[in-house]
């Protein structure tokens, strides 16, 4: 009797190693997906608020389909934020795709004035943004993946 209940202990261990070995070498191979922002887009104003269509290039440099949820986003640009939000539209990104996401977005023109005046005061070829997206997997197991991209949005074309 104490020979079964010492083995089944050193079972039930050796099983549980083999598992938290099995996760950690799974999620070793797992690479990051990357998130950027392709475009702006205005949509219909109605008063002072304005709504916007953030168009977003999701990567995923992976080996296995990426399928997510949603995503929750904040976009900055010059260090002001400009809108932040939730987007529940599921989504797929393949292996070695990349998919453009647009999320919908509004926010009110007064808040965005002192950017403006800062803008017509001190004119520039580029504005620099900050995007910071939590992406929202499909899936219990995994918990959500945090990507920021910071980069530059050409106001002049190209010469």
């Amino acid at each position: 009797m104490l020979i079964r209940c010492f083995s089944g202990r050193w079972l039930l261990l050796a099983l549980l190693v083999l598992a938290l070995s099995g996760c950690a070498f799974l999620r070793s191979s797992f690479v990051q997906p990357e998130v950027a922002l392709a475009n702006i887009r205005l949509g219909t104003s109605e008063g002072l608020y304005q709504q916007l269509y953030i168009d977003l290039m999701v990567t995923n440099p992976g080996r296995q389909s990426l399928a997510l949820a949603g995503l929750h986003y904040r976009l900055r640009l010059e260090g002001r934020e400009l809108v932040k939000g939730t987007s529940w539209e599921p989504f797929n990104v393949g292996p070695g795709e990349t998919v453009r996401y647009t999320v919908p977005a509004g926010f009110s023109l007064l808040s965005g004035l002192g950017f403006v005046r800062d803008l017509l005061n001190n004119p520039r070829d580029q504005i620099r943004y900050e995007l910071e997206a939590t992406l929202e997997p499909d899936s219990y197991f995994l918990r959500p993946l945090e990507v920021r991209k910071t980069d530059f949005i050409q106001l002049t074309p190209a010469r």
